[in-house]
């Protein structure tokens, strides 16, 4: 029997249509897109344009009921959703334009130049000229937040500082607070040492870091923040040898203050973390201040970004004044280093992290938080960038 060469082609043609078929739908489940990134916000993601996270049991990074202390520590923390009365449901969490507003509020506005104080000036031989180096403030920043534990200082030393409730190191403007209360005490003035001391190991650190262009500026502005910082430790210390008064003290603090909820608005505005709310001459103003400094409206578009209410702070005892942020509806932790946080300061200006805070922040890579006795991972923690936070 002989086939045409018609009806050849026309079954070749229906085959190839079949197969064509199977492997469409095929290639369409391989390759669904999977639009959970690695770290999830508190919000809706439809409603905030932010990302949502994938489904994880809420204690899979939490530290198992054999850690003793810590474990204890956790769970006395850990703040349960509070019912709407009337209901027995609980409150949703709040959404990232929720925080944004709340952080916002919690910022003043922009004071007269006379009520805060101008950066120190840092020259060009006080810092690494590099061109093959970093060159931009987004690159500073991710570097900074990933390298910021290289920084060389005995951490032996931070155990004997004042610590609050949570077991963590009170900041130095929470001291200087102790010392306007008329605190007098040796533990104050030996942790105001340490952090003086802190600062210092901050500034020859970033002395060392390659940089050019907005690099460059941004790494200079980190350096006066500390020589700032440094400054307003001195203060204290004079008030506390009785070389000083408490009203000069008092009158640079505010000042001091205000200087970094500046820094602090203009960094996260900046960055896009708090919107695009914010209008008028305000606004133009605030952007101007960023682009000065090197800091254009871009990280929050190249970024992970995430937000939430914080629910547990536990430190991470093998290294010694690091700890875990644990955030609502969000299956990871936020790591904080030490070093990251110390010349950060203007950050957590609202007050140190505490559960209830929320926060918005961008962050780059993660790490795990090792417990005492046997420094083994108890828990991991994405590595903050850039963060805000409001009560």
């Amino acid at each position: 029997m002989q086939i045409s060469p018609k009806f050849l082609i026309i079954t070749l043609a229906a085959v190839g249509i079949i197969f064509l078929g199977f492997t469409v739908i095929r290639l369409g489940g391989l390759l669904a897109p999977n639009s959970a990134p690695p770290l999830a916000t508190s919000g809706a993601g439809v409603e905030t344009g932010m990302e949502t996270g994938t489904q994880v049991p809420p204690n899979a990074f939490l530290p198992d009921s054999t850690n003793g202390d810590q474990s204890s520590l956790l769970e006395n923390q850990i703040q349960k959703p509070a019912a709407t009365p009337g209901t027995g449901q609980t409150t949703k969490p709040p959404s990232i334009p929720e925080i944004q507003k709340k952080i916002q509020a919690s910022l003043p506005l922009q004071v007269p130049k006379e009520e805060s104080l101008a950066l120190p000036f840092v020259a060009d031989s006080e810092i690494k000229i590099d061109q093959a180096g970093l060159k931009t403030s987004n690159e500073y920043l991710v570097y900074f937040a990933q390298n910021a534990k290289d920084i060389p200082f005995d951490r032996d030393r931070l155990k004997t500082v004042l610590k609050n409730q949570y077991d963590l190191s009170v900041p130095p403007f929470k001291l200087i607070e102790y010392v306007l209360e008329g605190d007098t005490s040796p533990a104050l003035l030996a942790s105001l040492e340490t952090f003086k001391d802190v600062s210092k190991a901050e500034i020859s650190y970033f002395g060392t870091v390659g940089v050019s262009g907005e690099a460059a500026v941004f790494n200079k502005k980190m350096i006066g923040l500390q020589k700032l910082q440094i400054q307003l430790i001195d203060k204290g210390l004079a008030v506390l040898s009785g070389s000083a008064s408490k009203s000069d003290l008092q009158d640079f603090y505010t000042k001091w203050r205000n200087t970094g909820f500046a820094e602090n608005r203009a960094l996260l505005s900046g960055s896009g973390l708090l919107g695009e709310s914010e209008g008028g001459f305000f606004k133009k103003t605030i952007s101007r201040i960023a682009e000065f400094f090197g800091f254009k409206k871009k990280a929050a578009a190249q970024m992970p970004s995430g937000g939430g209410r914080f629910t547990a702070l536990v430190p991470c005892t093998c290294s010694t004044g690091d700890y875990l942020i644990y955030v609502s509806g969000i299956p990871a932790a936020l790591y904080i280093n030490q070093f990251w946080a110390a010349a950060n300061f203007a950050l957590f200006l609202a007050g140190p992290p505490f559960p209830g805070m929320e926060g918005l922040y961008t962050y780059a890579g993660g790490t795990a938080c090792l417990q005492v006795p046997f420094c083994e991972p108890s828990g991991f923690g994405f590595l903050p960038i850039i963060m805000g936070t409001g009560l």
